[in-house]
Parts: structure tokens; C-alpha cells; sequence
């Protein structure tokens, strides 16, 4: 780590920046922090006098009726005027300082939350593909981190500014107590200075390697936890419990590595500057004379000007590898607010009004990061007023289209069309208004089942639940439940069956009541009974307006459908269940092949008179 005056000056300039932090905002705090540096010279100096009275218990020098200007006191009690002097400046110092902290700490409050809501509002912006790059954990730990370590920089420049300012008081004091004292005490704080940077440079090592032992400690916890049935059932218990072991052994021993290294320093410090101060105090020895008092308690003062001093040289010698630390974050923060790499949906500025013809996607393509395009020129439509289906073998692409649909991932431009318009044109709140969305695995929050259901959806009253509740086949669930829609499904909806987390995702469906429902696999964990039941209330109401479903229990199309065979990311077939079941093609080939697995004589009905019969 190299830091130039120059780079830092930039570095720090682009904080300021990024916090939208002024400079006025430092003007306070620092103007607080060198009066108390100020009033604690003025403390010092004086202990000067205070000191000289209580050699000589006697007044000299004029002293006597200095403190009689003062305090108004008696000639005679010199030592309590300069006890309440003393005790004044000293409370003044204190305020000064305590308000100097006060205000630059609540400027580091307010940075890191607004640090924080600006992250939280970028990860709302985010395409999907910056996730399945990065993960959502990490991302958490972000929120959680960076926001308080970018925020110390202001409290580090703040530590800076006044120190610096100290430094040069504190000289100025040294110099005006005696000059040639103090050309002798610069020279003992070079070499100090010298010393202690060298020291500082070879002790303190930047956390990279630290953090990032904590990171993947952090993923093989949640990998843990998140899969704990799988390792039971393989019998990798013992096996898992001895790798974490090796994990946790591993960073405590680099942990407590570099907690020697951090803790070394302060008794360093400390054991140096005493030293220093010593071989000071032996070398000016022979400027101060055994019979001049006032001599020695000012010998006494500049030696604790100088301890003084020792202190905010030590901050600023610490400032460059305290800042590459905080420059680091806020790197990591520059980055997330910038877009490169973001995958951020593009969204126009048109609100949707309606929909009344057909979602088209004209010669798409599409492929995810890393990976073989998925999409491959495909052109299709999806009626209004018609129930349509996307069919094909697994990895054809059909959740890809839905993803598209759902604006989760940006399409390229002029490739799909909602009544005629480019679905970019679109905002992005007005099109979501208008769809409704269930996938085979439904998130939840750890919350009520109310709550879960009505997300987004404002107030919903009882009868409208109760409604839902029916068409998703959950009347029966709820009737059994102690505190109905008020009960906690748990984190993840841990305390609710795959079965019964699909059903409450269409009850969302049901209760939205949108013009577009984005179905896929939505019924895969349900028994037969339940299915038909839950694709004819999905039938009855919406019916007139556009269901695009991905099943593989092709059972549920009707002939009259609409549906689109994809192949290796191409569209094959288009058109209705009835004129594909015709063509005798790839989709009546699926059809038939879904037939064969039924047990023998078992019939597959396609609804409204269509029977194929192993």
C-alpha cells in the first residue's frame, strides 16, 4: 500500500462526493476540536504558575495580582483562583470537545443510513442476473458492512484535521515555553515519527484476507443450514461437523493473528514514546537549574505538551493505512452504485392503460452470463380472452420466456411487443399492476398468512379472502388452522407443505385478479383432485382476459388453447391443442409419450370430447 498526498486528496474528494458530504459540514466540528485543543493548552500552561506556587508557597513574579484581576479574590488565596480558573477552562475544553464528537459522530449516523437506503434502493434495481452472479448473502453482509466501515472515513478526516491542527499549536506552545527545548523535541519526534511508521507499516496488514476467510465462512454456514436434510440423509453429518471444525480452527488462528498484530501496536506506541520522552527529559535536564522553580514546573508543562503532542502525531501517521482500509469500502460502494455489470431492466416512461390484443416476441434471443444462448430466434404470440401454454422438454427454455415476461431479466430491444408496443416502453410500477404471477417455489415472508397473501395488494377484506381461499382449495386448511389467516408461516414458509405453499401463491393469483397470470408449474406439488379444481376456478376467472402457463400434465389443456412448442430454445409449433394434436408432430409426440407413462387402459383426457388412450 502506496499512498501518494496526492491520491489521498482525490480519494477524499470522491468520498465527500459520493456522501454528498460538504466541507462546511467539517467547519464545527473541527473549529470545537481545536479550541479544546487550545483550552487544553491553556490548561497546561496554566499548571505553570499553579505549580511555581506550590514550590514556593509564596507569590512572585507579579502572579499574586494577576489572580486578583482574575477572580476578584483576595490577594492572599492565589491557589483557589487558579483552582476555579483551572476548573473553568478545563469544563470549557470538555464541552468543547464532547459537542466536536457529538456532531461528527451524528454526520457518521446519517452517512451510513443514507449509505444504506441508497444500496437498498440499487439491489431493487438490479436484474436478475447480477444475483445469480453474486448471491444474495453476500449482498446482506454488504448492507449490513460497508455502510459503517465507508462512514468512519468522515470521523478518521475529522481526527486528521484536528491533529494536524494540534500539532501545529502544540509546537508553537513548545516553542514560546523554549525554543531551544523545543528544537530538541522536534528531533526526538522525527525519530519517533520515523520509527513508529515503519512499525505501523510492517504491523498493521489490510483485512482483504480476513474478510474474505469471514465470507466464505459465512457461505459454507448458510450452505450448512440451508441443506441440513440433504446431509442427514446422505449420512455427511460427521463429515460436515469436522469441516466446519477445520473452518472455525482456521479463522480463529488467523484471527488471532491479527489481533496480536492490532494489539501490539497501542503498547508499542506507548513503550516508545516513554522512552522518547525520557532521553528527552535527560537531554534538557541541563538547561533547567536545581534553584529555579519557575524553570521546572515549565519543564514540567512542555514535557506534557510534548505527551501531548506524541498522541496526534501518532493519528496522523496512522491516517494513510486507516484510509486505505476505508477506501476499500468505498470502492465497493462506487461500485454498486454504478451500472456496469447491474443488468438493470430497462423501463420507459409509458403507464400501461390496457391490454386488449396480444403479447408478441418477435426474433428473440436471449442467453445467460456464462452460459450457451437459451433463446434462439424465437417468434410467437399469446392471445388476450384465451388460456395459453408453453410446452416442451426440460431446458427448452419455457421459464426463460416467463422470466422475460416478468421483466426479471431485460429483453434486447424490439423484442417483445405488449399490444403492439415495445414492453420497454413500458414503467415498470404499471406493468407490474397488471400481472399476476405463481412459480413452483413461492416466497414468503416471515410473517402472518394475511399479510403473505395481501402483499402489495393494500387492504383486502374477509369475503374477498374467503373467495380466494375457496378457488385455491384452502378452505379446509384454514378451518384447521388455530388462527386462521393471522398464522406465522415462518421464515421461508418453513411451516408450511410445498402443497400448501403453491396453493397460498395462486390465492395470491386469485386475489389480484390481474389481466395477465404468469403460471409456471404452479400445481406441480398438488394431488389431481386439487388441480382440476384450481385450473377451472383459474378458467372461470380469467377466462376473458390471458392466462401463459408452463405444465408438464398436459392433461390440462383444453383443444381450444393456445400453445407453444419450443425445442433447444426454438419454437417448433404454434397453434391450438386440437390443430397440434393434427400435425401429429412434436407436441402430439410429447403427448403420446405422457400417455405411455400412465398405467395401462388409463385414459388422458384433453377436456371437451379429446381422448387418447394407451
Amino acid at each position: 500500500m502506496n499512498l501518494s498526498y496526492k491520491d489521498i486528496v482525490s480519494q477524499v474528494k470522491q468520498m465527500l462526493h459520493l456522501f454528498e458530504t460538504s466541507k462546511r459540514s467539517f467547519i464545527i466540528p473541527c473549529i470545537l476540536g481545536a479550541t479544546g485543543s487550545v483550552l487544553r493548552l491553556a490548561v497546561l500552561g496554566l499548571f505553570i504558575p499553579l505549580i511555581h506556587l506550590l514550590f514556593t508557597n509564596g507569590v512572585s513574579n507579579g502572579l499574586g495580582k494577576f489572580a486578583f484581576i482574575l477572580a476578584g479574590i483576595a490577594e492572599d488565596n492565589p491557589i483557589l483562583v487558579f483552582v476555579i480558573l483551572l476548573t473553568v477552562v478545563a469544563t470549557a475544553r470538555s464541552i468543547c470537545s464532547y459537542f466536536a464528537l457529538i456532531i461528527v459522530n451524528a454526520k457518521v449516523l446519517e452517512t451510513s443510513s443514507k449509505i444504506t437506503s441508497g444500496l437498498i434502493q440499487r439491489f431493487m434495481l438490479f436484474g436478475q442476473h447480477y444475483y445469480d452472479r453474486t448471491g444474495h448473502i453476500k449482498n446482506v453482509k454488504r448492507l449490513d458492512k460497508l455502510p459503517k466501515k465507508a462512514s468512519k472515513g468522515i470521523f478518521i478526516l475529522y481526527k486528521l484535521v484536528v491533529s494536524v491542527i494540534s500539532i501545529g499549536l502544540y509546537a508553537a506552545a513548545l516553542i514560546l515555553i523554549s525554543w531551544p527545548m523545543a528544537i530538541v523535541a522536534i528531533g526526538f519526534l522525527a525519530l519517533y515519527l520515523i520509527i513508529f511508521q515503519k512499525f505501523i507499516a510492517d504491523t498493521e496488514s489490510p483485512p482483504e484476507q480476513s474478510e474474505f476467510m469471514e465470507d466464505q465462512l459465512n457461505a459454507d454456514s448458510h450452505s450448512v443450514i440451508a441443506n441440513l436434510n440433504l446431509i442427514k440423509i446422505s449420512n455427511m453429518t460427521r463429515g460436515e461437523l469436522s469441516n466446519w471444525a477445520n473452518h472455525l480452527k482456521i479463522r480463529m488462528a488467523a484471527q488471532l493473528q491479527a489481533m496480536k498484530r492490532k494489539e501490539l501496536i497501542n503498547p508499542v506506541k506507548d513503550l516508545s514514546s516513554i522512552l522518547m520522552l525520557v532521553a528527552f527529559a535527560w537531554f534538557s535536564s541541563v538547561l533547567v537549574t536545581n534553584s529555579d522553580f519557575f524553570a521546572i514546573s515549565q519543564f514540567i508543562i512542555f514535557f506534557l505538551i510534548m505527551r501531548q503532542s506524541v498522541g496526534a502525531i501518532s493519528n496522523v501517521l496512522r491516517f494513510p493505512n486507516q484510509w486505505f482500509n476505508v477506501h476499500q469500502n468505498v470502492i465497493k460502494i462506487i461500485d454498486l452504485m454504478s451500472d456496469q455489470g447491474k443488468h438493470i431492466t430497462q423501463a420507459g416512461n409509458s403507464p400501461i392503460e390496457s391490454i386488449s390484443d396480444r403479447i408478441e416476441l418477435r426474433h428473440l434471443d436471449f442467453k445467460y452470463p456464462g452460459s450457451k444462448k437459451i433463446l434462439r430466434g424465437v417468434s410467437c404470440h399469446f392471445k388476450y380472452g384465451q388460456s395459453n401454454f408453453i410446452c416442451g422438454l426440460t431446458g427448452s427454455g419455457k421459464t426463460t420466456i416467463l422470466h422475460l415476461l416478468l421483466r426479471l431479466y431485460d429483453c434486447p430491444p424490439s423484442s417483445i411487443y405488449w399490444d403492439h408496443a415495445d414492453i420497454r416502453d413500458y414503467e415498470l410500477a404499471s406493468f407490474y399492476d397488471r400481472i399476476a404471477y405463481a412459480g413452483p417455489n413461492s416466497i414468503f415472508f416471515d410473517e402472518s398468512i394475511r399479510f403473505n397473501v395481501t402483499y402489495g395488494l393494500g387492504e383486502v377484506n374477509d369475503d374477498k379472502l374467503i373467495k380466494a381461499a375457496d378457488d385455491a382449495q384452502l378452505t379446509g386448511f384454514f378451518q384447521n388452522l388455530e388462527h386462521g389467516y393471522d398464522a406465522k408461516v415462518g421464515e421461508q414458509g418453513v411451516r408450511l407443505s410445498d402443497g400448501e405453499k403453491q396453493r397460498l401463491a395462486l390465492m395470491r393469483v386469485f386475489l389480484k385478479d390481474a389481466d395477465i397470470v404468469l403460471l409456471d408449474e404452479a400445481t406441480s406439488a398438488l394431488d389431481g383432485e386439487n388441480e382440476l379444481s384450481i385450473n377451472n376456478a383459474l378458467r372461470n376467472q380469467f377466462g376473458s382476459k390471458m392466462i401463459i402457463n408452463i405444465t408438464h400434465n398436459l392433461s390440462r389443456i383444453n383443444p381450444e388453447d393456445h400453445v407453444v412448442m419450443l425445442n433447444n430454445g426454438k419454437v417448433v409449433e404454434e397453434g391450438s391443442c386440437r390443430e397440434l394434436l393434427d400435425n401429429r408432430k412434436r407436441f402430439y409426440r410429447l403427448l403420446n409419450s405422457s400417455i405411455k407413462s400412465l398405467p395401462k387402459n388409463k385414459s388422458l383426457y384433453l377436456a371437451k370430447g379429446t381422448k387418447m388412450t394407451t
